[in-house]
């Protein structure tokens, strides 16, 4: 399929396959190799130098070679004794040595594999008996046999790295397993080791082990002290949120001292207190709410969309304060012109993972002119499209499992749904079909001109040169960010325009770019993820029959969402939810020739509103992000994604971290250069 978000597989995990996966692991861990396992440092392991004498040169192929093995071992102690993602082994003559401190295990202890595998907090929550018994029969055997290996390769025995390989996520069992192999050294000076290991490491160590200028940089690059933050909500702004929607002021969790001085944002709709409460707020009725909130945007009558109202709770017969009020939202960021100079994007939005909104970036595209439905039907009308289809314009809303047919004979298993935190709760994927592309024009053209539409048609996520084969000149990279990020996707999006993305985020630097009608973000920073209760979602795919034109919710899927939200915004509930309240929004519009930018991981709900031409065309590029993140995690922040851009870093922090701003840094970032 089209579909790029990320998603994680139960069929993998039900419970014969489950048993069969941990007693192979427990019982022959003799034959599971390290270079499988999830590994949560670096691991380094050294040569025994003891018995070789000092002048030995550093391998058979430098025989002029100045350095010899014990330079190489020694200068690599020396400059990773202090580093905390390195795990520093070496061979001796009765086993491995642990020569560095790694957690609360001081060097010169014995080995403990735990320490490896789940030593960081973000990876405790994983643990489990059987995890800690898999790891250390496994980390034993096969650093034992690496230990007592017979390499004729003096070089390769000298020194090898095993390199970090971040928890798998997308599995839902304790222990999850990634491929990446040992790496051996085959360099020819101390200077080479440091650099090796540096590179396998991603870390940024100097021969005496002080930490590089460019280390000193991205040391500086901490979600608290660096990345743009948003406002904080205070204490009496959530209570107030509360109160408006009847609920009670005491469930507002302690946001901080944060200022009450706030403007008032625009209202965001009704509330209603269900399941027995009593109350009701003013305002519109809740089937209202999904669309209101955007009625200032509409460049036409849109009518508006219906809601599920139907809530899922732990507990149905529990009162439940739901509501479609948040805290005052705040512009996403000061508007730009065209002539954005890519150094100003770099130092005050890309470096600070900062959204922007550039007016007029693609105004000068030919796709403004060129892209229209008489055009795009007569140059791609016979290329085959696979078509997203919605029975009200909602797409990947938050549903409740009991809804939908086969809940009453689908089953996860015991030991995966307890890792759900919401496994009543499902995300509706919606029904989709394959037609030309002419056909699609002609379907929405048709919807468009009906109120309301019989249902909703849309080609999302879906590559350009898979649909429009020779039409990228006709989008060309906005300036702003032309050739300075590694693109991953480049994306078209087509619809009747009264569409309704739900909140997720995507784990990619974004820039979209508006061709035709308009579009308002409702975005919250990845600091906030806690607060929108990111985890694994179990699935549904609704189905159409399309010769009754009638939607049916049937289909429960083996299979989880990474990236979507359980909270709905037209209808929060903040019982079930209650830390959203500390959750501020940031709202950005574009329309026809505007581009946003949206570092990756920032939270998102896209309202689409159809322009004159009835019809809503945007493009976006996806590249690899700057900053990079593990998910599903609530706890995990923000890291420079130096694998990818170690190149880039040295350009973009000097002028984004200047000496005055960061006092900490004696040297500033001026010399962090490659």
């Amino acid at each position: 399929t089209t579909t790029t978000r990320r998603r994680s597989s139960i069929t993998a995990m039900r419970l014969p396959h489950l048993v069969c996966i941990l007693f192979v692991a427990v019982s022959a861990a003799a034959a599971i190799d390290i270079s499988s396992l999830t590994i949560d440092r670096c691991v380094v392991v050294l040569g025994d130098v003891s018995s070789t004498a000092p002048g030995k040169p550093l391998g058979a192929d430098q025989p002029n070679s100045v350095h010899t093995n014990r330079d190489v071992v020694e200068a690599v102690q020396s400059a990773f004794r202090q580093e905390p993602l390195v795990v520093l082994l070496q061979r001796t003559a009765s086993g491995l040595r642990q020569l560095n401190r790694v957690g609360n295990v001081a060097k010169d202890s014995p080995l403990d594999p735990e320490d490896l595998f789940f030593s960081s907090s973000a990876t405790a929550q994983h643990r489990s008996p059987v995890d800690a018994k898999i790891a250390q029969q496994t980390l034993l055997v096969n650093f034992s046999s690496v230990s007592s290996s017979d390499d004729s390769d003096d070089t390769q025995a000298l020194l090898t790295v095993y390199p970090h390989s971040p928890f798998e996520r997308s599995c839902l069992l304790s222990l999850s397993r990634q491929s990446h192999d040992a790496v051996p050294f085959r360099g020819s000076s101390p200077s080479d080791a440091v650099d090796f290991v540096n590179a396998h490491c991603h870390t940024h160590r100097s021969m005496v082990g002080s930490l590089t200028p460019l280390g000193r940089c991205l040391a500086a690059v901490t979600p608290d002290r660096f990345l743009f933050h948003p406002t904080r909500v205070s204490r009496s702004e959530a209570q107030a949120v509360l109160e408006s929607c009847g609920c009670a002021a005491n469930s507002a969790s302690d946001a901080g001292d944060a200022s009450d001085a706030f403007e008032s944002d625009e209202d965001m709709g009704s509330c209603k207190k269900s399941g027995g409460g009593s109350g009701e707020c003013s305002g519109q009725g809740r089937r209202d709410s999904g669309a209101s909130k955007y009625a200032d945007m509409q460049d036409t009558d849109v009518p508006a969309k219906g809601q599920n109202t139907k809530e899922a709770t732990a507990d149905s017969s529990s009162s439940q304060c739901i509501c479609n009020k948040t805290v005052a939202a705040e512009a996403a960021a000061e508007e730009a012109t065209e002539s954005l100079p890519q150094k100003r994007f770099i130092t005050q939005y890309l470096a600070l993972s900062r959204p922007v909104v550039v007016r007029g970036a693609a105004s000068h595209w030919p796709a403004r002119k060129k892209w229209s439905n008489k055009e795009l039907r007569k140059r791609y009308g016979k290329h085959r499209v696979h078509v997203k289809l919605s029975p009200d314009g909602i797409y990947e809303g938050v549903d409740s499992v009991a809804n939908w047919e086969d809940s009453a004979t689908f089953r996860i298993p015991d030991l995966v749904k307890a890792k759900l935190p919401f496994p009543d709760l499902v995300v509706v994927r919606p029904a989709f079909t394959d037609m030309t592309f002419a056909e699609l024009v002609d379907l929405i053209e048709t919807q468009a001109k009906k109120s309301p539409a019989d249902f909703s048609a849309y080609l999302e996520y879906t590559s350009l040169s898979q649909v429009f084969v020779d039409a990228e000149a006709d989008v060309p990279e906005p300036e702003f960010v032309a050739g300075l990020l590694e693109r991953e996707r480049l994306n078209v999006w087509f619809s009747d325009g009264r569409t309704l993305g739900k909140l997720h985020f995507d784990p990619f630097d974004n820039v979209l770019c508006q061709v035709s009608g308009r579009k308002r973000l409702t975005m919250f920073s990845p600091h906030v993820s806690a607060e929108l209760y990111e985890s694994h979602i179990p699935e549904a795919v609704m189905s159409f029959d399309a010769k009754t034109r009638t939607f049916r919710k049937k289909t429960l899927s083996d299979s989880t969402s990474m990236v979507m939200s359980p909270v709905d915004l037209a209808a929060i509930n903040y019982t079930r939810f209650p830390d959203f309240v500390n959750a501020r929004p940031y709202t950005a519009d574009i329309g026809p020739g505007d581009c946003l930018f949206m570092p990756a991981f920032w939270w998102h709900e896209v309202q689409s509103v159809p322009g004159d031409d009835l019809r809503n065309v945007a493009v976006n590029y996806w590249y690899k992000p700057l900053y990079d993140k593990e998910f599903p995690c609530q706890d995990c922040s923000l890291h420079p994604n130096v694998a990818v851009y170690r190149h880039l870093f040295p350009r973009i922090l000097p002028d984004a971290l200047p000496r005055s701003a960061m006092p900490h840094l004696a040297d500033g970032c001026d010399d962090a250069v490659l």
